[in-house]
């Protein structure tokens, strides 16, 4: 005869087992994620986290240590903002989330991220650390500016080809300013800008020739 209590007995010891290794790996935080906006959202100087966009990309970071610590499919992202996404294989494999956050305008939005489990799981383990924060800020007001001339000395003159010099001086730094960005008054019967040359983050110079 077979020992049926015996048998059920190691049966439940070996159902116990692996029910605390469940628990014991479900104890385990994930690694904290950590933030970037993705270049193409920075409409700045890349990498200074000023933009004038918003929508704007938001990319979480999906990091692990070891064993245990690294987010799974079905794993949830939650920003600071409020924004939740839950994890497919295809983020998994890629190593990463991608969201699109709406910004408060011409502030710094600070944001952090967080990920924990699936809230269906049956075990639930504690959620990671958050984030360092991630500071992103709007700014959509166009700078004021000053145009100065600085012809040494200021000659008034319509003789052909005198070429006069001018510096703009803007508020704060600005970047991909060129010479179609200047509107002369009058048009090529005025004169003709050249010579565009920048003299720091916000002062540049150029030409007119007159005609």
């Amino acid at each position: 005869t077979v020992p049926i209590i015996p048998n059920i007995t190691f049966f439940i010891l070996r159902l116990l087992s692996h029910v605390i290794k469940i628990k014991f790996s479900a104890t385990i935080a994930p690694t904290a994620p950590t933030l970037d906006l993705l270049p193409a959202s920075d409409s700045n100087v890349n990498t200074d986290n000023v933009t004038n966009m918003s929508p704007v990309t938001i990319r979480v970071i999906l990091n692990s240590t070891g064993p245990g610590t690294a987010a799974i499919a079905g794993d949830r992202v939650t920003l600071s903002n409020g924004q939740v996404a839950t994890l497919t294989a295809g983020d998994i494999t890629a190593g990463y989330k991608d969201f699109s956050v709406n910004l408060n305008a011409n502030v710094a939005n600070t944001l952090t991220a967080v990920v924990s489990n699936d809230p269906a799981a049956p075990i639930q383990g504690p959620a990671s650390a958050a984030s360092a924060a991630l500071v992103v800020t709007h700014d959509n007001t166009a700078p004021t500016v000053t145009v100065t001339d600085i012809t040494s000395p200021n000659l008034i003159s319509t003789d052909a080809r005198m070429v006069q010099s001018y510096r703009v001086n803007f508020s704060e730094a600005v970047t991909g300013f060129t010479l179609a960005d200047l509107n002369i008054v009058g048009g090529a019967a005025v004169g003709v800008a050249s010579n565009l040359q920048q003299v720091n983050a916000t002062t540049y110079t150029f030409d007119i020739t007159v005609a």
